[in-house]
């Protein structure tokens, strides 16, 4: 049976968040930029791309708690969890995100805006701000709306992304070669949130999540639901047949296409406006050296 799930942009906030990040506890002296003393920072292995802006990140757990991690692929945080995730650009801090339960299966997710003198950062409107930071002549950075944070968050569970035992464990993941390894990697980074069962892309049912139960390559989701198997939904201009992924032709997988894309059909569709030249570069001789 197929599953179909919608999502709604919720424009209104469940909760009230603080107006100033100076209120959130992440910094016990924001405008000396003093972390407060329970917050962690954390690196995940396989980032998202956000058009080359600097990111980093710290979780805060309340006291005497800590994660369940009873299900490796499904973390469970205790109440009261707070992650931040803070973007700067040529080292001038931009904003800074803050997903919080607030409840067993309730998130929520906002983001503070930072003065040009850094001083402080107030909480940006529900709707977001397009087109709040110039990245180029012709493309800018979008402070996201809370509606457009839970689109690719939100699923069943709790819907934090970069702290898992995939993003922080130290044990290999599956591949046949570094290669293999770091493209398996970008792709649950950069694409597994939305195409995952779960995702909101998972009625596509074209996966690239990674599990800790899968001990090779091919049993990994983008192996699985993309190698020789046929598109239709996007096809390359030109070819008369398209692949989600073809093994020693990067030309004809679809993956490849719409990851060099700008505008509407860029992917990942939120989050990121400029191609990943590097990692792209990466995928095209991954599939290239597939057999």
């Amino acid at each position: 049976m197929k599953h179909f799930f919608v999502f709604t942009l919720c424009l209104r906030p469940l909760f009230a968040a603080p107006a100033f990040l100076s209120q959130t506890g992440l910094y016990s002296d924001l405008p000396r930029k003093i972390l407060s003393a329970e917050v962690a920072s954390y690196i995940p292995r396989f980032p998202l791309w956000s058009d080359g802006i600097e990111k980093q990140r710290w979780i805060r757990l309340p006291a005497g708690t800590q994660v369940d991690k009873s299900d490796p692929n499904a973390w469970v945080f205790p109440v009261g969890t707070q992650l931040f995730k803070e973007f700067a650009w040529h080292g001038q801090r931009v904003e800074t995100r803050l997903i919080q339960k607030k409840g067993e299966s309730q998130w929520e997710f906002v983001s503070y805006v930072w003065n040009g003198d850094e001083t402080e950062a107030k909480l940006a409107p529900s709707t977001g701000i397009q087109s709040h930071l110039p990245l180029t002549d012709t493309i800018f950075h979008d402070i996201p709306s809370q509606g457009q944070c839970r689109f690719c968050h939100q699923r069943f569970g709790d819907p934090v992304l970069g702290y898992s035992q995939i993003q922080l464990g130290s044990e290999p993941i599956p591949g046949h070669s570094s290669l293999e390894r770091a493209a398996l990697g970008y792709l649950h980074g950069n694409c597994g949130s939305c195409h995952h069962p779960e995702g909101r892309a998972g009625f596509t049912e074209n996966f690239y999540h990674l599990t800790v139960e899968a001990s090779t390559a091919e049993q990994t989701p983008a192996y699985t639901t993309s190698v020789n198997l046929k598109t239709v939904n996007f096809p390359i201009p030109g070819l008369e047949t398209t692949y989600r992924l073809l093994p020693g032709h990067p030309e004809q997988s679809a993956l490849i296409y719409r990851l060099t894309l700008e505008g509407p059909q860029h992917m990942p569709s939120l989050g990121s406006k400029i191609p990943d030249a590097t990692q792209i570069n990466l995928l095209r001789q991954w599939v290239a050296e597939m057999h």
